[in-house]
């Protein structure tokens, strides 16, 4: 598998979900190889994207109740990406301590 391109866009100050995302992002690259950029943003959106927003490969991850990304939305794209089943179930329980802890 290629290294994954893992992209956080945060706003300035960064709140709640910005660093949420930004948590998830480094739990991310703690289990699968992969390179984090965290991108700060005063006003203007990333192309186009505003933040809080998660990025994978160039694909942004869209929370499945329109909010907040869970740790399901997380390791489902991952699974598109082709990780590691295993390496995705054992990074579930990571990233739902983080959400447990942030919220």
């Amino acid at each position: 598998m290629t290294r994954l391109q893992i992209l956080v866009i945060s706003k300035q100050p960064p709140g709640g979900r910005c660093a949420l995302y930004a948590a998830y992002a480094e739990a991310i690259s703690q289990y699968i190889d992969s390179v984090v950029e965290i991108e700060y943003q005063e006003s203007s959106p990333h192309e186009g994207i505003a933040g809080p927003a998660l990025i994978v490969n160039n694909e942004v991850l869209s929370p499945a109740d329109g909010v907040i990304l869970s740790p399901e939305d997380v390791c489902s794209s991952l699974t598109k990406a082709n990780t590691n089943p295993t390496t995705t179930r054992i990074l579930m329980k990571a990233l739902t301590q983080i959400q447990s802890r942030l919220i």
